[in-house]
């Protein structure tokens, strides 16, 4: 993957420190194992398609994205995006790749509510294994200007 559009690209350009974590994602997926970071303060990026257009929705990823919510908070009918979308729009792009990709295309960006005013939040990156965490200020000033609201729920 480019470092163009590598996570750690997109912090270290935005001068966001960052901490490298390593996780068994075997065993954190059975529940055997405590995540370094719990999985509400571990972000995942989703697709959206509205009319023609495209967005991302930024949520935990102990969450599931509510779209019924997230259409009558921001009056909108999005559906969620397909890989094939995401090829069209993002060419070439793995899927962790799709959020700094949004963020450099300037991509409208949905954040939930559950996400702001963390001390810390993680990002996936394309090896499982591997999480990068920041503190939950440099956080809100990533998605400075994006749309926020409750957008998720439990799975």
């Amino acid at each position: 993957m480019p470092a163009a559009i590598s996570v750690d690209a997109l912090l270290e350009r935005n001068g966001v420190a960052y901490e490298t974590l390593r996780r068994d994602p075997r065993r954190s997926r059975a529940g055997n194992e405590p995540c370094a970071v719990p999985g509400d303060r571990v972000v995942k990026a989703r697709l959206l398609v509205d009319a023609g257009r495209h967005a991302v929705a930024v949520i935990p990823t102990n969450r599931r994205l509510d779209l019924a919510a997230l259409n009558q908070e921001f009056g909108r009918r999005f559906r969620l995006g397909s890989p094939a979308d995401r090829a069209r729009l993002f060419p070439g792009l793995p899927a962790h790749a799709m959020l700094p990709a949004a963020i450099d295309q300037q991509v409208e960006i949905f954040v939930d509510q559950s996400l702001v005013g963390l001390r810390e939040i993680a990002f996936e990156t394309p090896d499982a294994r591997t999480l990068l965490r920041i503190e939950g200020e440099a956080f809100t000033d990533l998605f400075d200007g994006a749309w926020c609201g409750r957008i998720s729920n439990a799975h």
